[in-house]
């Protein structure tokens, strides 16, 4: 089992101890509220009696146990059971404490609503079952205390079974639920990393097996089978970075290798794959030096006169969407479009606009490409941003050009756990 399954098990067992100990903390709030009133009714009936040092030594016990339970955080079936012995066993000697002819009046017993504390834990931890099966020894208990069932006795028995089923049954959906939610966020997480993964391979070995399938082609002779096997090779890759291994076995290999798509590939340029290797730093960034990088003499970088800082590692993943922004003009606008890019701090957040006089596209073929397994603004301008907390806007005109409008926090915002 890898450490990522062994922490993630942790972490589902850690979210489901969180729950019951919730439910056992209202389970122990009635308890002790519960325990005050039997105090009270057998205060209250000192004088009725037959021995009321029993009945004083039963509560003293219950109180006793109480407090014990209360200093403890999880609650196990060997303990579960001596509560239920110790319920049973106090209904049961009020028939030592009491007098006959107060039981046979329907007198309430030595433990009163008490008795229901064993049924309620065993409903926490194990469902309608367990709760069902507590309170038909509790009221197996009442039944041997009265001799003879009264309307007192069945009243009470059936309220036990309510208390312990409906609540068990209660305990069972949550625990469900909860279970759906782990699975949903494991996937959810499941997903974010292959996105991640996939932003990483297409700016480095997708463009690189594109560049050798172009070259070959260019090059001709023995080197068409090597510029065939990368183009196989990358769209292989593809459909494995998108989880749908296989999907493309029908694709001729010239579309594999994305020849004439909004999106083929080109080697990673140095400065890209330098800013890659930097995204992981610490403390804050200029987001506008490091796009100054990116200008050119077919690229012009305007950014404010004050400083535009974001934390380092966000930086850079942004200025890498703008640099996959650039690749792609370079590529697909023309051999004489030029590119623009401006920065602006909107105070809380800091806009990105790329825009540039190619030849542009038209948003079906954007869409194609997506379906087609190309990743470039799909994941590394579109899925970077989304992963920063901001919005990508993408729009082309045939003959008119491509604006990308990246906005993005200038503070990450704060993570949250997203409901199924």
């Amino acid at each position: 089992m890898s450490r990522a399954a062994t922490a993630a098990g942790a972490a589902d067992r850690g979210r489901g101890s969180a729950l019951e100990f919730a439910l056992d903390r209202g389970v122990d709030t009635y308890r002790v509220l519960s325990w005050l009133y039997a105090v009270v009714m057998v205060w209250h009936r000192l004088g009725d009696f037959h021995r009321p040092l029993v009945a004083l030594a039963v509560v003293l016990v219950l109180g006793l146990w109480t407090v014990f339970v209360l200093l403890l955080r999880r609650r196990t079936w060997p303990l579960l059971a001596v509560e239920l012995a110790l319920a049973c066993a106090g209904i049961l000697l009020t028939r030592v404490a009491d007098s006959p002819e107060n039981i046979a009046a329907g007198a309430t017993t030595l433990p009163a609503t008490w008795a229901a504390s064993p049924v309620m834990g065993c409903a926490v931890l194990g469902g309608w079952r367990g709760g069902l099966a507590a309170a038909l020894v509790v009221g197996a208990a009442d039944i041997l205390e009265v001799g003879a069932p009264t309307e007192g006795t069945v009243y009470n028995l059936v309220l036990l079974l309510l208390i312990g089923g409906c609540l068990g049954w209660c305990v069972d959906v949550a625990r469900r639920g909860q279970r759906a939610l782990d699975e949903a966020m494991r996937v959810r997480a499941e997903i974010a990393e292959r996105d991640r993964l996939a932003r990483s391979i297409h700016d480095g070995v997708l463009q690189n097996l594109a560049f050798i399938h172009r070259r070959g082609q260019q090059l001709g002779g023995p080197s068409a089978d090597l510029a065939d096997l990368a183009a196989e090779s990358e769209r292989e890759l593809r459909d494995l970075v998108q989880g749908r291994r296989g999907a493309g076995q029908g694709r001729s290999a010239t579309l594999g290798a994305g020849a004439g798509t909004p999106e083929s590939s080109a080697p990673a340029s140095p400065a890209a794959g330098a800013a890659g290797a930097a995204a992981v730093g610490t403390g804050d960034a200029d987001l506008g030096r490091l796009l100054a990088a990116s200008g050119s003499a077919r690229v012009s970088v305007a950014a404010p006169a004050q400083p535009v800082l974001l934390e380092a590692g966000r930086a850079q993943e942004l200025a890498l969407a703008v640099r996959a922004a650039l690749d792609n003009v370079t590529k697909h606008a023309g051999p004489d479009a030029k590119a623009w890019v401006l920065i602006e701090d909107l105070g809380t957040d800091v806009t990105v606009t790329v825009r540039d006089d190619g030849v542009g596209c038209t948003p079906q073929r954007l869409a194609e490409a997506k379906d087609a397994g190309r990743l470039g603004v799909s994941q590394s301008i579109c899925g970077r941003v989304a992963d920063l907390g901001g919005t990508a806007n993408v729009r082309s005109t045939p003959g008119r050009g491509t604006t990308v409008v990246l906005t993005v926090p200038l503070v990450a915002p704060p993570q949250r756990e997203e409901r199924p």
